[in-house]
């Protein structure tokens, strides 16, 4: 079906449209200059010889779908070469020889509230464009989840999403490369993908990281995040439980980075650098917390240069940081990842962990940059704020006793008492 103009399928409501290719052809091809809505219909069974050219749909002029799908098609799922295209819950699954989505020649995707599940050629392949991901589960494609390049601005944007169980070679969950690649990313989690290198994230390019998790990855070298070159920032993110069977569990940073109220918690390498592994690049810390290193240590370096900007929590000695208020042979006390009310996991602090109020007012970005969590909560609940990614709101100095128990010389505070917390 060409659509050269007007609108198609305006009235077409409900998911009971379905417009099947029998693997012969594409099924639309929206020329520049056209306006086509698909609202309710399912593209499926379409055929293009050419890997990533839209077995389903390829348009250069506007496309808008809602409430749809695109499966199963042939030649990947969607090319939007150069025009534009606005997908609101839309399911992207299960397309072949190529990816589910191909975002090109200076388009622009805005996608909102649908999933990007099991391509062949991976989730999204962003080139020389502008892409935005919201509220999308990008899960079990046959490449990066989400893949980001240019040599001149190609920027991919993904928040509120996850990113999960995703296999490729670089950036099993999100590969940004180029000098032009910009990648922005917030309140969304990696989990579970793998990768030679950086099995949740790979980045040779301008990346931010907010208010995210990257767990239970896997890669040869770069378990959670693998930094290869450009520059990387790091704010309110946990790096957990990911893995590497060479160096770098956590993050293997060959490049520019900054990571303040950041958690590294029980990441491991087979080699080095169980949390951190720094190859002949500077990494700045600033309140952050490196712990409980399955393997590898917290941190190694290798011919770089690892700075503190203060105020960090160290459960062993093998980050070398003396920054003012670091503290070293530190356990911070973290409860298990899991849900505490953010749209991510992430590590609590216990009421007794050294990391509480750790941070001055001011420092590291502290009230100023920085005003909340990775769970959105108010930073500083007291005058400072915590270490790492959580902020607590309740800590031992919010106690009030109202009586104690007298015995052996010992006076409890917790024990036939009232708590009083720092409520959220």
């Amino acid at each position: 079906i060409d659509g050269m103009g007007g609108v198609v399928g305006a009235s077409w409501t409900g998911s009971d449209i379905v417009i099947d290719g029998g693997a012969l052809d594409r099924v639309f091809d929206v020329q520049s200059g056209a306006h086509v809505a698909l609202l309710g219909v399912t593209v499926r069974n379409g055929l293009t010889s050419l890997a990533d050219d839209g077995g389903g749909i390829r348009t250069r002029g506007e496309l808008v779908m809602r409430n749809a799908a695109i499966t199963g098609n042939q030649g990947g799922g969607l090319r939007n070469e150069g025009g534009s295209a606005i997908l609101s819950t839309v399911d992207v699954i299960s397309n072949t020889n190529g990816y589910g989505v191909v975002n090109t020649g200076q388009a622009t995707l805005d996608f909102t509230d649908g999933r990007l599940n099991q391509n062949q050629g991976g989730g999204l392949h962003n080139v020389l464009s502008t892409a935005t991901l919201f509220g999308i589960t990008v899960q079990g494609n046959g490449g990066s989840g989400v893949h980001n390049e240019g040599a001149t601005l190609s920027h991919v944007t993904l928040n509120a999403s996850a990113v999960l169980s995703n296999t490729a070679v670089s950036g099993g969950g999100l590969l940004s490369q180029g000098v032009g690649a910009v990648a922005s990313v917030s309140d969304s989690r990696f989990a579970y993908n793998t990768a030679v290198s950086g099995g949740g994230i790979f980045n040779n390019g301008s990346m931010t990281v907010a208010g995210s998790t990257v767990d239970h990855n896997q890669a040869t070298a770069g378990g959670g995040i693998h930094h290869f070159g450009g520059s990387l920032a790091l704010t309110n993110n946990t790096i957990s439980q990911n893995n590497a069977t060479d160096n770098g569990g956590g993050l293997y940073n060959r490049a520019s980075t900054t990571a303040v109220f950041v958690t590294f918690d029980q990441n491991s390498a087979a080699g080095a650098g169980g949390n951190l592994f720094n190859d002949e690049a500077s990494i700045a810390l600033g309140s952050t917390i490196l712990a409980g290193a399955a393997a590898g240590g917290n941190c190694a370096n290798s011919a770089g240069q690892i700075n503190s900007t203060g105020y960090n929590v160290e459960s062993a000695a093998t980050c070398a940081l003396g920054g003012a208020g670091d503290l070293a042979n530190t356990d911070p006390l973290l409860g298990l990842l899991k849900d505490n009310s953010g749209p991510t996991p992430t590590h609590a602090l216990r009421i007794d962990s050294p990391a509480i109020d750790r941070t001055p007012s001011g420092t590291n970005g502290c009230a100023v940059q920085v005003k909340v969590d990775q769970r959105g909560i108010t930073r500083p609940v007291n005058a400072s704020c915590d270490a790492g990614a959580y902020e607590a709101t309740t800590s031992l100095g919010d106690i009030t006793p109202i009586h104690t128990i007298q015995g052996a010389g010992h006076r409890s505070p917790l024990v036939g008492s009232t708590v009083t917390t720092r409520g959220i």
